[in-house]
């Protein structure tokens, strides 16, 4: 298995180390391509559902946030590690039990990407809306390496 930052072209991230977290999402697979990712999502309504029993907003929040970060880590075929910096979402219906969340990089600078995200249910219907900047962090981090500290170290 490679390692998160060492995505081919047409590969998915399901091939790839892949954080606990995102695993806990019940993400199922993220497409990549230069500044463009999608990814699908089954709801859970045992861990995802708010109070009323729909999808909660932060779940939603978390899969615009991932998706975007990586079109936004993934702009230019090399992989640049990104940090979110600020990140709007706007909800506009209720989300459906299967969801596509896709994102685009819709500009960058040297250190900056600005993407915009959207999560449809199956039948087209849009259920957010989001746009976020990140932060590309520049440094000697070797990115054959996860970024993320392995399992076995944690408490």
């Amino acid at each position: 298995m490679g390692h998160l930052f060492d995505l081919d072209l047409g590969r998915t991230v399901k091939d790839y180390h892949f954080p606990t977290f995102l695993k806990h999402m019940g993400i199922e697979q993220v497409s990549v391509r230069p500044g463009h990712a999608i990814l699908t999502w089954k709801f859970n309504s045992l861990l995802h559902a708010n109070g009323i029993g729909i999808a909660h907003g932060g779940a939603l929040s978390t899969l615009l946030d991932v998706v975007m970060g990586y079109s936004a880590g993934y702009a230019n075929e090399k992989i640049t590690p990104v940090v979110t910096t600020s990140m709007t979402a706007h909800y506009i219906a209720a989300a459906g039990n299967v969801l596509k969340v896709e994102a685009n990089v819709i500009r960058q600078t040297k250190h900056l990407a600005f993407c915009s995200a959207e999560i449809t249910n199956t039948d087209g219907t849009i259920v957010t809306q989001a746009m976020a900047t990140f932060k590309k962090l520049i440094s000697t981090h070797q990115h054959n390496q996860p970024l993320s500290v392995p399992a076995e170290t944690l408490p």
